[in-house]
């Protein structure tokens, strides 16, 4: 649990040693795959940024009340901050990001990973079509990239980004959402192929991660 290759699930209770966060915090691969993920929650992306800034840091003392034992604030964090250390990650900049996103819309549903689309589609969130129009300069090809090249952190810390989206629809209220959509009939968005990701933590090229987002290979 505690391989940092490209796609491994990290472990999210025990950091590694201080040499191997050095060598991958200046592994190419995974600063590149850090970059696009900061860059994703500074956007706001999926409502990334939102979430974690409910769910990982203090809100108030009544909702820290509200919040079980286990899954408190503090508990949340803790496991991100051993997850970012061991992806080599630096927590003030993973703070800086979360600063940034978290009063900006949520958006890019469509490219969002199987495994969060799954979290929605049992709240009977069933299409988002927030892909264009949402004022941070850049193009939903460019975002498409970006997703794709974050998509090996998003491998590496899957169990605990996809817990963030269990109670989505009280903790992201519509009117946060660019172009919020109701569920549709027919065909399931998460099916196609804008799905990033279905597996879990799979050693798995950033290439390889690429073709199956873009739905040149299948996803097995």
């Amino acid at each position: 649990m505690n391989n940092t290759g490209i796609g491994a699930l990290v472990s999210t209770t025990t950091k590694i040693k201080t040499g191997a966060h050095g060598a991958a915090n200046l592994a190419p691969p995974l600063v590149l795959a850090r970059g696009a993920f900061l860059g994703l929650i500074r956007l706001n992306v999926w409502g990334l940024a939102t979430l974690l800034s409910k769910k990982a840091f203090e809100v108030n003392k009544a909702t820290t009340d509200a919040q079980p034992n286990g899954k408190k604030w503090w508990d949340i964090q803790a496991k991100f901050r051993i997850a970012w250390w061991n992806v080599g990650g630096n927590w003030d900049k993973f703070l800086s990001a979360v600063n940034a996103g978290k009063g900006k819309k949520a958006l890019g549903f469509k490219l969002a990973p199987a495994g969060i689309k799954a979290k929605l589609k049992a709240q009977g969130i069933g299409s988002y079509s927030a892909l264009g129009s949402y004022n941070q300069g850049i193009g939903s090809p460019s975002l498409a990239a970006t997703a794709t090249s974050a998509s090996a952190i998003y491998l590496a810390l899957k169990p605990i980004i996809d817990d963030l989206f269990d109670k989505f629809k009280s903790d992201v209220p519509a009117d946060f959402l660019d172009e919020f959509e109701e569920p549709k009939t027919g065909a399931d968005e998460s099916d196609t192929g804008s799905s990033l990701m279905s597996g879990s933590g799979t050693l798995i090229g950033v290439a390889a991660l690429a073709a199956i987002y873009f739905g040149t290979m299948s996803k097995k």
